[in-house]
């Protein structure tokens, strides 16, 4: 388990470093972030925070990034959130382009994982633990007990792999 300062806390944000490699595949800003804090700290064009409920809000975009909130003590459940992702990616299908860029732990053992995320287009395992930002300025960056995966399916896996490279480990499906 997590003992960090901010274990039980479901609203952690990705560090710039992740979303850089985000904004160079895109080449500009993600166009949907449905699990975001008002700061929209993604720059994405269109976003929600806890108050719009981004479950219960339509994403219909050409570029989604999804850092799902979740936390065991708070009973957040991220399913909810990848079944989701897993439902705008079905629904993207007539669109001539589209990213969908998810992190969450690299937990690949997990039921979850194969669920919702075995069928990605591509893989990408930072080098060292990735430090999440607070979503205050009280508290420091902090990296969870935990490695972290960004994965990827889109129309842009070149991009990717470009963007990922000698940051860490990148694996094509």
């Amino acid at each position: 388990m997590h003992k960090s300062k901010g274990a039980s806390r479901s609203d952690w944000q990705t560090p710039e470093s992740i979303l850089l490699i985000v904004r160079d595949v895109l080449g500009g800003p993600v166009e949907l972030d449905p699990a975001t804090s008002p700061d929209n700290p993604t720059g994405a064009l269109t976003f929600y925070t806890p108050k719009e409920d981004g479950l219960s809000q339509p994403w219909s975009a050409s570029s989604i990034f999804l850092n799902p909130p979740w936390s065991r003590t708070e009973g957040v459940d991220m399913r909810k959130w990848l079944a989701r992702a897993q439902e705008a990616r079905a629904n993207s299908r007539l669109r001539p382009t589209f990213d969908l860029f998810i992190v969450v732990s690299a937990a690949m053992n997990a039921n979850w994982f194969h669920e919702y995320l075995s069928d990605m287009d591509a893989y990408f395992f930072p080098r060292g633990r990735v430090k999440y930002d607070p979503p205050d300025f009280f508290t420091e960056a902090d990296a969870p007990g935990f490695d972290s995966v960004l994965c990827y399916t889109g129309t842009s896996v070149p991009r990717f792999l470009e963007a990922t490279a000698g940051r860490g480990l990148t694996l094509r499906r």
